[in-house]
This record gives structure tokens, C-alpha cells and sequence, in this order.
């Protein structure tokens, strides 16, 4: 089998903890909704989000819920010369393609992804907030910028102040140690973790690394990608993790079936979202 661990099941540290307070900000009704907890997002000063694509319905939440975030994103897709372009490419489709046969589902896409557009302009339109149109990477460089160089650019920030939203498709191998050396002013860390199966031991020692200082207080397999081949696991998964200081002790697994019902959506609808079934029960000590 083409996973880390033994079990046809996700591994017992996987199983979240118990934690009260959390709500879904962002897209009510299929992908890029994330799970946070409200005392968190209270505290926040600052938003890192990660990887933005057309799906911005996360940023405008958080900070219709606290004004006084600030939000400073990074990709280097979707440029916003290269989003206007696409919005009014999207304009003229949406009212052209109900007109012509086997066309309507695309008059539907195009209305969506104008929508989406709208609400990004909606956001970083608002000079409080900055976008910066490069990659995500480990090193710093013309087209790409590091974790400490973002985080540099929150200032002095509270303990806990900074909440961390990452969806960068795979990189979070290459910089979640960078994101870790500022454990002590992050409070959360809402991460979308891809390939689990082929890239499994790069996800153990992930995981092993972010374990040290947060908790797993929610997750979430994401039914746009399969499972890995022989098991129950979904390839794709959205865990949330807040900073242990925060947490009340003793932590314990929580009991919840997932996806949780009234926290979760599938992230497509032309499937059923994916059960997740956990090996031994976990025990934490911490």
C-alpha cells in the first residue's frame, strides 16, 4: 500500500480533539469553506492566506466577522490584471451561452466565476489589505516570497494574533517549517494537505513537526480527489490546528463522527462527501 501507516484507516493521531467554539468561514455550499474557532478569529490581527485561486469567500468572512483583520495573501496565479481580464471574459459568456445549445451548464461556470472575481475585488479592492502576487516557496526570490517574509510584513503582533490559511497545492511540504518557527504568534493553522498517499512520509514528518505545539481540533477529506488506492483515506484532507497553549487541558479525542454535519460540506456535489474512519483511539497526554 502506498501510505505511511499500516492501517487501511487514518491514523489514531489524525482524530481531532474535542473543542467547542468552532465555526465554518467561507463558501457555505462546496469548497474553499475553512474551520476555525470564533475566540480565535476575535483575537486575530492578522490573516496569512495562502493560495487564493478565484475563491476568496474565506478572506471577505473573517473580516466581515473582525474588521480590524488584516489580511495579506500570496499567489502568483491569479494576478489581478489577469482577473480582470477573466471577469469580463466571464461578462459575455454568462449571457451568450444560455442562448446556444448544450451551453447552459457554462452560462452557470461563467456566472459563478464572475461572481467569485467580484467578491475578491470586494476584498483586497480595500487597501488594508495586500496581495502579493507570488509564490509561496521556502526560498525568497523575483517570483516567490518566504513564510518570514510575510510575517514581516504583520509587524508587532499579539501573541497568538496571527491565523494562517493555506491551500498551495503541496507546497505546505517545503514551508510548514517556516510557518512553525512563529508558533508563539500563531493561533491557527486551517491548511488544505494534498497527496497523502504518494508523498505519505513527507506528510508523517509533517505532521509530526506541526504536533509539537498545535492540536488537531478539526479535519475534513476533501471528495474533489480519490482515496488512496487500498484504503479509506481520503488523498486530500483539511485539517485545522490551533496552538496547544490555547487549548483547556486535558485535551481529549473527540467522539464526533466526520465530517461533522454542522460544520461540513462536501467540496463537490457530484459526489457524497467522504466518512472518515479512525484506527486505535488516540490518547493524548499533552
Amino acid at each position: 500500500m502506498n501510505h505511511a501507516w499500516s492501517s487501511t484507516c487514518l491514523p489514531s493521531r489524525l482524530r481531532p480533539m474535542e473543542c467547542q467554539g468552532l465555526i465554518r468561514l467561507g463558501n457555505p455550499a462546496g469548497d474553499g469553506g475553512y474551520i476555525v474557532r470564533r475566540a480565535d478569529v476575535d483575537r486575530c490581527t492578522h490573516v496569512l492566506s495562502l493560495g487564493l485561486g478565484l475563491e476568496t469567500s474565506f478572506d471577505k468572512a473573517i473580516t466581515e466577522l473582525n474588521p480590524a483583520i488584516t489580511l495579506i495573501a500570496a499567489d502568483h496565479t491569479v494576478p489581478p490584471s489577469r482577473l480582470r481580464k477573466v471577469w469580463l471574459h466571464a461578462q459575455w459568456k454568462k449571457l451568450l451561452y444560455p442562448l446556444l445549445p448544450f451551453k447552459k451548464r457554462r452560462a452557470l461556470e461563467h456566472a459563478y466565476r464572475s461572481t467569485m472575481i467580484g467578491v475578491y475585488f470586494d476584498v483586497y479592492g480595500n487597501k488594508r489589505h495586500t496581495h502579493v502576487t507570488k509564490m509561496v516557496s521556502a526560498t525568497s526570490g523575483p517570483g516567490s516570497v518566504t513564510i518570514d517574509e510575510l510575517m514581516e510584513r504583520t509587524g508587532n503582533t499579539s501573541p497568538h494574533g496571527v491565523i494562517v490559511k493555506m491551500d498551495i497545492e503541496g507546497a505546505e511540504y517545503d514551508v510548514i517549517a517556516d510557518v512553525l518557527r512563529h508558533h508563539e504568534r500563531i493561533s491557527t493553522i486551517a491548511v488544505e494537505i494534498h497527496w497523502l498517499g504518494s508523498r505519505a512520509a513527507e506528510f508523517e514528518r509533517m505532521m509530526d513537526a506541526i504536533l509539537e505545539n498545535y492540536a488537531i481540533v478539526h479535519i475534513h477529506g476533501n471528495n474533489c480527489s480519490p482515496l488512496v488506492p487500498g484504503t479509506s483515506c481520503p488523498d486530500v484532507v483539511e485539517v485545522t490546528f490551533v496552538h496547544r497553549a490555547l487549548l483547556e487541558k486535558p485535551l481529549q479525542p473527540s467522539t464526533r463522527t466526520y465530517p461533522r454535519p454542522d460544520l461540513d460540506v462536501p467540496n463537490t456535489d457530484e459526489r457524497s462527501d467522504y466518512p472518515l474512519v479512525f484506527d486505535e483511539p488516540l490518547v493524548d497526554a499533552n
